[in-house]
């Protein structure tokens, strides 16, 4: 059975792509990408004719049948217009059919948008949640973004120019004053990263907006200022002589000490 090569892209600086991915791209004759006329220059060098179908995210299911056809001819490459398929693109779609099928996937890791911003966080990401772009609905977003207030860990999504102020707004309305990272357009030329609170970034983006957003929200658990350092530490200890491990010392502070897990687990990862 032939492979179905996922390759990241660039998300913007081309030096980024491996020579893993440069040697499928001059060697492979069948390519599924999500838009061909961006995708086209990645095969600029490759002498073989290659044959190049567009899968996009309003694409009919006879189109991915059709390029998952690609695959009863020889080895074929999936690309995105940026980053990695399948991650808020539908790529996904094509493996699920290549699996079905019997054909093996191979992944060519590379660029993210997501592990991009999540590696220059000031605070730890052990643990975080994507949800790919944020509704266009301003009562979807909401309703989302309420979804995961207690979510365990950061909350990382994407956002367009045009509706970035209105995203920000609802998540200090969700969250409350929450500290999040902006980034915009990164490894590119104009890269920005914002750090600081949701009101504070509305304010520092000014219209016209430019630009491709990775939003990263703090995790938003309120926090009881009530309970000092040395009583939850004294209650880790606890857990500990009681056999607990991670999560579940976490989950029995926060149980007898509400309204603490986020503090309690920054502590509890500190006195390891």
């Amino acid at each position: 059975m032939s492979v179905l090569y996922v390759v990241s892209t660039p998300i913007g600086n081309l030096s980024d792509q491996s020579d893993r991915a440069k040697g499928l791209f001059n060697s492979i004759e069948y390519v599924i990408a999500e838009d061909t006329r961006v995708s086209k220059k990645l095969f600029m060098e490759n002498k073989k004719k290659v044959t190049i179908i567009s899968v996009h995210e309003h694409s009919p299911q006879s189109k991915l049948e059709q390029a998952v056809k690609f695959l009863e001819k020889g080895d074929t490459v999936l690309v995105s217009d940026a980053g990695t398929p399948g991650i808020s693109d539908p790529g996904n779609e094509i493996v699920r059919l290549a699996v079905e099928s019997g054909h093996r996937t191979i992944p060519v890791p590379g660029p993210s948008a997501v592990s991009a911003a999540l590696s220059i966080c000031s605070w730890p990401v052990n643990r975080f949640i994507f949800l790919g772009f944020l509704p266009r609905k301003q009562n979807d977003r909401i309703s989302l973004l309420k979804s995961v207030k207690e979510n365990f860990g950061s909350v990382v999504c994407f956002e367009s120019p045009r509706r970035l102020k209105k995203s920000l707004k609802d998540i200090e309305t969700v969250t409350g004053d929450c500290e999040i990272m902006v980034c915009r357009e990164l490894t590119k030329m104009h890269e920005e990263v914002f750090r600081g609170t949701s009101s504070e970034a509305q304010k520092h983006f000014i219209d016209p907006i430019k630009g491709e957003f990775t939003i990263v929200i703090r995790e938003t658990l309120s926090e009881n200022p009530g309970v000092s350092d040395e009583t939850i530490l004294a209650e880790i200890y606890q857990a500990r002589k009681m056999g607990l491990t991670g999560r579940s010392i976490v989950d029995h502070v926060t149980e007898k000490f509400p309204g603490t897990k986020n503090k309690t687990y920054q502590l509890e990862i500190g006195s390891r």
